[in-house]
């Protein structure tokens, strides 16, 4: 991640290196949801940070079930929201910007204050 955002010129290295960034990785499958939301709160509880990027919501399936990710989404959302951190959290669509399937057909879109669409369009001669 480091890399690729050097070659849109931004570098992470000095706000990792003063703390001010904590990148935490994990792949869905490694571990289900429950123990995903404890290692999040956690580095929360830690780092103590204003805002928390989630990358991205429809992996969340994969720690399970639709089920699994829609509460371990419900239950991480609820928490930062109670402690004031605002959560930015990117999305991997395969159909339509606008279409149901926006929050990955979980039905969590009731829980977020506000969308925005964002379409990697790609100009045809």
């Amino acid at each position: 991640m480091v890399t690729a955002m050097l070659s849109a010129g931004v570098d992470l290295r000095p706000a990792l290196r003063t703390r001010k960034l904590l990148v935490q990785t994990g792949l869905p499958e490694a571990m289900g949801s429950d123990d995903h939301l404890i290692r999040a709160l956690d580095a929360i509880d830690s780092f103590k940070p204003d805002h928390v990027t989630l990358d991205a919501v429809s992996a969340c399936v994969r720690m399970g079930s639709e089920q699994a990710a829609f509460d371990y989404l419900m239950r991480l959302v609820s928490i930062l929201k109670e402690r004031g951190i605002t959560c930015i959290m990117t999305n991997q669509i395969t159909g339509l910007v606008g279409s149901d399937e926006e929050l990955s057909g979980i039905g969590f879109s009731s829980v977020v204050d506000r969308g925005h669409p964002i379409a990697f369009r790609r100009d045809r001669p």
